[in-house]
């Protein structure tokens, strides 16, 4: 289950947009930005301001897809005036939206936590991992393997067999 998107928060004021590695674009408000340590720091080391560079000059981000950067965007943006948040030890996750924002299904989940650790949003990387955490807690290793999408050499069995089907595949419609 993937939280709905359509209810993201409004961005208001000064924004920049973000190009993600599959050519999406997203807003961010300046504000709500701060909750990256990536995006603050690369604004401030490129001299960005909204004002000047915000929608006109988009920040490129790779390793990231749209889909997922518009739910790390969401967080931020819902977040974006909570004083509470920017406190470390937020890593029980108790607000109830947390909670609900939380509930997706387990690509989506490692997907949020990749791409929140590569762009430092800090809690949202810490509160998703906890979430993982919870998930595995008591599990055995089926239970594991159903999780987690199998052990490396099965997912690399399972890629190469794909790729083998799709040559097969390919060369029947040439």
């Amino acid at each position: 289950m993937t939280p709905s998107l359509k209810k993201s928060p409004k961005i208001e004021n000064a924004c920049f947009k973000l190009i993600t590695e599959d050519k999406e674009e997203v807003l961010i408000s300046e504000l709500a930005m701060k909750h990256s340590k990536f995006l603050t720091d690369f604004v401030s080391n490129f001299g960005f301001s909204p004002s000047v560079n915000g929608e006109k000059n988009p920040i490129q981000i790779q390793k990231v897809t749209g889909p997922t950067l518009k739910l790390i965007v969401k967080w931020c943006e819902h977040h974006k005036n909570d004083p509470k948040i920017r406190e470390m030890d937020y890593c029980k996750v108790t607000a109830e939206w947390d909670q609900q924002f939380l509930q997706m299904d387990n690509e989506v989940m490692f997907d949020l936590v990749r791409a929140s650790n590569f762009l430092d949003v800090r809690i949202l990387f810490a509160i998703s991992t906890k979430t993982i955490a919870t998930w595995i807690k008591g599990k055995n290793s089926e239970q594991l393997r159903a999780i987690f999408g199998g052990t490396p050499s099965e997912k690399s069995e399972e890629k190469r067999k794909n790729s083998v089907g799709n040559n097969e595949k390919r060369r029947k419609i040439e």
